[in-house]
């Protein structure tokens, strides 16, 4: 009696149990963009101008600092290579540790140190955080500077600078940075043997007694750390830190491109072509185009498998990688660019077949599905990167300094999802500027440059011109 009575139960159960179920035809609906949690952090000033943001987040028992100089960008000059050997002495003596002994003593920590000439980081369990920020005061604020190393560092990189006299990445990218902003902007400088070899320990003093001051500094600490001794442990280590006249800085920026041309480096040692397209933008972290122009660069080259990367290698074979990037600044002008290697032999196509996918984008609504998986990619690595105390270190340091809104990274998902197909053709005209941008090829002359003087787009012969490896225009016979 009792097994009949059960019987008609559980198939009523089941019944309902089986109308309930989730339709697996329909395709679900997606749900809210996730936000990025910052946290509200609890920001001070110290009397000297030092601004402090601190970040609760105890998952693990560790802590970051991370400290940035919001400084306006230097000028090129004939003293290039101030930065790197100011960069390159730091932490190596200061008032209280001697020469090796702060590494000695990071390693002892276990602790993680990096230090130059525009800001430093640490990373320690919570329980070493004490001595290890200590050491990075000590490190920035009583730095010493001996003749010696000073000798040694400048060797070092005068050894850098002779490894990559023939490399023709570095070759390519230092001309197109001159070619774009002018040899004396702060975008466009660049270090040699001359410029070094002008520098003395007296300017790499002056350069850090100018520009490494707290007022124009940001300390973010985040991690597992109590808010209030912290507090007292930031003041204790950085109010011996003077305050002084922030650098005015000047420089000249150069107009732009008046027509579309190719700029060619002859570098005969080459084995393939470095080719880039590029053309100057102002864009700011605040502007209402920025979530659509970094998806308009996703786009077309941002990432593995977008659109210049498929036409190039998968359906040309002429590379193995394609990419785009965009730039933005809030003191001067940035790029945008589009980039590849390839061989000699092809070169002149892969320009072609470049410009041809900047103009797509420019005048061909992008596909809704398209649309749609690059906002997905995009959101999935924005999530993942977000899970970096030193991201999101950025992070509060950009909403500081970049005047953005308190919750520019809580709502970055759902601006990026608001992008249009409009959004997208409207940006793309705008930033990706083919009848102002400059093409750099830098490759084998007797290979290319009869090759690269016919080249053709839209029917008209693109202007070509010459370069030296230092972007000073020649004239190069075949």
């Amino acid at each position: 009696m009792i097994k009949k009575s059960i019987i008609p139960f559980l198939l009523l159960a089941l019944t309902s149990f089986c109308h309930s179920q989730i339709d697996r035809a329909l395709i679900p609906k997606p749900g809210p963009p996730p936000s990025i949690e910052i946290g509200n952090p609890i920001e001070f000033e110290l009397e000297n101008g030092l601004k402090v943001l601190l970040v609760e987040n105890h998952k693990l028992p560790q802590v970051t600092a991370s400290l940035l100089f919001d400084n306006k960008p230097s000028p090129g000059d004939e003293k290039n290579g101030t930065y790197s050997l100011t960069s390159a002495l730091l932490g190596k003596e200061t008032k209280n540790f001697k020469k090796g002994k702060l590494t000695q003593k990071t390693d002892f920590f276990g602790a993680r140190f990096n230090i130059n000439a525009g800001g430093a980081y640490v990373s320690s369990l919570s329980k070493y955080f004490k001595e290890v920020l200590e050491m990075m005061a000590d490190a920035i604020i009583n730095a010493k500077f001996s003749e010696k190393e000073f000798e040694k560092e400048k060797n070092k990189i005068l050894e850098i600078i002779n490894s990559n006299s023939k490399s023709v990445t570095q070759i390519a990218r230092r001309v197109e940075r001159v070619l774009s902003f002018g040899k004396n902007h702060p975008s466009g400088k660049y270090v040699t043997k001359e410029t070094l070899n002008k520098v003395n320990l007296v300017d790499v003093k002056d350069f850090y007694a100018q520009n490494l001051i707290p007022n124009n500094a940001y300390l973010i600490i985040i991690g597992d750390f109590d808010p209030d001794e912290t507090k007292k442990l930031v003041k204790q280590s950085f109010s011996t830190w003077n305050r002084k006249t922030t650098p005015n800085e000047n420089w000249a920026s150069p107009p732009d491109s008046s027509e579309l041309k190719i700029h060619f480096i002859d570098v005969p040692n080459a084995i393939q072509s470095e080719v880039i397209f590029q053309n100057k933008i102002s864009l700011k972290m605040n502007d209402p185009d920025y979530f659509p122009v970094i998806i308009a660069n996703k786009i077309l080259g941002g990432a593995p498998e977008d659109r210049l990367e498929k036409k190039l290698r998968e359906v040309k074979g002429y590379t193995y990688a394609a990419r785009s990037s965009i730039g933005t600044s809030k003191y001067t002008k940035s790029r945008f660019r589009a980039q590849t290697s390839t061989r000699f032999q092809v070169t002149d196509s892969t320009i072609i077949e470049l410009l041809k996918e900047i103009k797509k984008i420019r005048e061909i609504p992008v596909e809704d599905e398209e649309l749609k998986n690059v906002k997905i990619k995009y959101a999935g690595n924005f999530v993942l990167s977000s899970e970096s105390p030193s991201t999101i270190a950025n992070y509060a340091l950009n909403i500081k300094t970049q005047e953005l809104p308190k919750d520019f990274y809580k709502s970055y998902l759902s601006n990026i999802e608001k992008v249009t197909k409009n959004d997208i053709l409207r940006v793309s005209k705008k930033y990706f500027n083919i009848d102002k941008g400059q093409i750099v090829v830098t490759g084998k002359g007797s290979e290319l440059i009869e090759k690269l003087s016919k080249v053709k787009f839209d029917g008209k012969l693109i202007p070509f011109e010459t370069y030296d490896q230092y972007g000073q225009k020649v004239k190069i016979s075949n």
